[in-house]
């Protein structure tokens, strides 16, 4: 089977790592292109925002991940269909 793009979306920095961070790993090791999409920068969840993005960044290092993605103009909370 040929390489794979895989696009991973959460919607929070650390969601994406915590819930399928061995997937990726596993896509990253067989060759597949790999991209995480956090959807906000988790300001309204606990912890300081800066330290969470600064957190997501180091994840999609050591998970080998090719492309983080950033959503724009939506506030955490504050997504709607």
């Amino acid at each position: 089977m040929g390489r794979q793009s895989v696009l991973a979306v959460g919607a929070h920095p650390d969601d994406i790592e915590l819930g399928c961070g061995g997937a990726l790993a596993k896509h990253v090791a067989a060759g597949d292109h790999v991209t995480m999409l956090v959807v906000t920068r988790g300001e309204e969840g606990p912890g300081d925002p800066e330290l969470r993005i600064r957190e997501q960044l180091r994840a999609v290092e050591v998970l080998g991940v090719h492309d983080l993605l950033w959503g724009q103009g939506f506030g955490d909370c504050r997504v709607s269909l």
